[in-house]
């Protein structure tokens, strides 16, 4: 036993085994704040402008300069007639010190995104003609913003914004009012008159209201009559006695696939049923689509910029729209 207590004596005090040498500690420069001083002096000329260039006193700027030196080992500024003439090795060292600004300027930079980065989850609420929009603004949003999920709900019936069903919703309307939501419209999405090639072949285009008094009529009901433009277009059919009514719109394209007549739709789903043709429509049938949420969820950062991020980015979405929605 008194043997592995020596033993462990020893390596617990090695210094007792080897003579001690004797060393210098240097100075250490304060990492980057030295070389910061350092480069202003290097770009103003002088302690004293590097100093006015700092917010500092000359007699600090001299002082981080002598304890530089003593770091590096270094002679790194000559005083000179029109002030402080850089060494050789500071000519040499100015590189280095630039790659080293642009570094902390990178962190300080990468510092204020992560600061400013929004994250969470945006609960959506949508009718499918406004997904077909909003898929591209979610990917671009993420691609902004990385920490941003997204959980969309296409129920049909509309969810309460205000009682926190939701926390946006993309709304189609001709106006919104109210002052328990905060709305802010995208654009004005047109609709028009379709029919299936089978039907058209067999009855003709309607290029007109007055044409489809001809024509059997397939056309919605319930609340959709008190949407725009569906109220509007409907108010303006001539009398005919060949109508079929029906509650929804995908029902309403089921029933033109089938041949039974035409029918008003949105262009962004009439145009994308292979079966159906665009017939006519007139310039203020369109229904506006708006952004929509509560005043509490407006005060949330990441909602907001949600909404202002879809207000910036729609003009560009609107002109990869066809451009004859718009003639």
């Amino acid at each position: 036993m008194q043997e592995i207590a020596e033993q462990i004596c020893i390596f617990a005090e090695p210094r007792q085994l080897f003579p001690a040498r004797a060393t210098v500690d240097k100075p250490k420069m304060n990492t980057w704040s030295d070389i910061a001083v350092f480069l202003a002096v290097m770009r103003h000329g002088s302690a004293a402008a590097a100093a006015r260039h700092l917010g500092t006193n000359q007699t600090t700027v001299s002082r981080r300069i002598e304890r530089l030196e003593r770091a590096l080992s270094l002679k790194l500024f000559e005083p000179g007639p029109r002030g402080a003439q850089p060494t050789d090795a500071a000519r040499r060292l100015l590189p280095d010190a630039e790659d080293m600004a642009r570094a902390a300027d990178a962190l300080l930079g990468h510092a204020e995104a992560i600061g400013r980065r929004l994250t969470g989850t945006i609960r959506l609420t949508a009718n499918a003609t406004a997904m077909r929009y909003a898929g591209g603004l979610i990917r671009a949003f993420q691609a902004a913003h990385p920490g941003t999920d997204f959980r969309v709900d296409t129920e049909a019936r509309t969810l309460s914004l205000e009682e926190g069903e939701a926390d946006v919703a993309l709304r189609p309307g001709v106006r919104l009012s109210g002052d328990t939501l905060v709305a802010r419209k995208l654009l004005d999405h047109p609709w028009g008159f379709y029919g299936s090639d089978r039907y058209l072949a067999a009855h003709g285009v309607p290029t007109s209201f007055a044409d489809l008094a001809q024509h059997k009529l397939v056309c919605l009901s319930g609340d959709h009559c008190l949407v725009e433009p569906i109220h509007t277009a409907q108010s303006r059919l001539p009398p005919h006695g060949h109508s079929l009514q029906i509650e929804s719109i995908h029902g309403l394209i089921g029933l033109l696939r089938a041949d039974e007549g035409i029918g008003f739709l949105p262009r962004a789903e009439g145009d994308l049923e292979q079966s159906l043709s665009f017939c006519f429509s007139t310039p203020d049938l369109v229904q506006g689509l708006w952004i929509v949420t509560s005043r509490e969820g407006h005060a949330d950062p990441l909602i907001r910029a949600f909404m202002a991020f879809c207000a910036q980015a729609m003009p560009a979405l609107r002109r990869e729209l066809p451009p004859e929605w718009y003639k």
